[in-house]
């Protein structure tokens, strides 16, 4: 018993010893961090991104955003209430503030689309942007409007529609490259890439139309396609529809019917449309297929902006019969001043009117845009 008493006081001895040596909890902390601190100090004495690798985000106040295609550069900044959606869409001119350094803020300052349009000429529906008078009183008439080429009073002049572009995509394009800037250019609603050739031909200096579609005495054995414009919806149906033909693209000084040689004799049919296009500053063009239309009579009452083709060009479409159709075109416009001509945008078309409009001045007659020929807005 005595051994084995004398053998536990010697094991609480050397216990007590080692308790004694080991550092207490506040020592043991201090150490550690003393030692994490070394380390984090040699790390970054060692490598070139203390961070280790942390996610990092950099902004470049130099960095200009892209000047916007296109446009009236000469408008006015007058901006209207901005939808979300036309936010997200919108790339306006930058404005540049200098800082201390070089460093530059880059602020938007005018109301432009990506496209070149003028925001505040533009509506937002469900259908798309939709043309409206800015603030400031500019119609979408004016501002997209080509400048007529300055004149003597005396010089005859011709005004050429083409019709059902932005059906063919090669088409379209030929037409854009090969015919002169001045000939007027009117889009059918149901083209797939109707934002890229629009602003092709916007670029390329071409003023442009939109083509509704309007009922035809034979509907709907001959259906111009959705969204038509009939004489048995009510007033309510027509403008839905018209909203969703009109949100189709941007920057167009106007309207023309696309067939619509029922709807068009129908006054009640017709005015609604009428107070639309003139309270959106916009205009119409009658392409001369419906010889008993009201558009004449209605657009003089109401003040739109109008004017109808004395000539359907192409008619007949061999090349012979389009010539002709261009001779009794210079002929009117000798006699009466002013001509207006309509076209479709086919090869043989094309290509006759590139010919002939080379040897236009040569007549002392001049080439200009629809615009140019067409009853202004009041």
């Amino acid at each position: 018993m005595a051994t084995q008493r004398t053998l536990g006081d010697q094991a609480e001895g050397r216990l007590a010893a080692l308790r004694r040596r080991l550092p207490g909890p506040l020592a043991l902390f201090s150490a550690l961090c003393l030692a994490g601190a070394a380390f984090v100090a040699g790390w970054a004495l060692i490598v070139d991104d203390p961070l280790g690798g942390e996610p990092q985000a950099s902004l470049s106040l130099n960095a200009e955003p892209p000047a916007p295609a296109g446009g009236d550069q000469s408008a006015p900044a007058l901006r209207a209430p901005v939808s979300a959606s036309e936010a997200e869409t919108t790339r306006e001119a930058p404005t540049e503030q200098n800082l201390p350094g070089g460093a530059k803020i880059i602020s938007l300052g005018d109301s432009r689309s990506s496209s070149g349009d003028r925001t505040d000429l533009q509506e937002e529906s469900r259908y798309g942007a939709l043309p409206k008078i800015a603030l400031d009183g500019t119609m979408p008439f004016r501002a997209y409007a080509r400048p007529a080429p300055p004149l003597d009073r005396s010089t005859p002049r011709i005004a050429v529609v083409i019709g059902g572009m932005g059906l063919s995509t090669v088409g379209t394009e030929t037409a854009i490259r090969n015919l002169p800037e001045e000939i007027t250019l009117a889009f059918a609603p149901y083209g797939r890439d109707l934002e890229r050739l629009t602003d092709l031909a916007r670029q390329s200096g071409h003023e442009m139309l939109l083509q509704v579609p309007m009922e035809p005495f034979d509907y709907p054995n001959n259906d111009p396609g959705p969204h038509t414009l009939l004489t048995g919806l009510s007033q309510r149906q027509n403008l839905d529809r018209l909203y969703w033909v009109m949100g189709r693209f941007t920057g167009y000084i106007g309207i023309a019917n696309y067939q619509g040689a029922q709807f068009s004799t129908v006054d009640g049919a017709m005015e609604p449309l009428f107070r639309e296009l003139r309270n959106r500053g916009i205009g119409y063009f009658d392409d001369g297929s419906a010889p008993q239309s009201v558009s004449a009579t209605l657009a003089d009452r109401l003040g739109l902006g109008y004017a109808k083709a004395d000539v359907v060009i192409d008619a007949e479409t061999d090349p012979a019969a389009i010539e002709s159709a261009l001779k009794r075109l210079e002929d009117i416009a000798r006699n009466r001043g002013t001509a207006v001509g309509a076209a479709s945008a086919l090869p043989v078309t094309i290509k006759e009117l590139g010919t002939w409009s080379r040897e236009l001045a040569a007549e002392g007659i001049a080439l200009v845009p629809l615009s140019a020929a067409m009853r202004d807005m009041r």
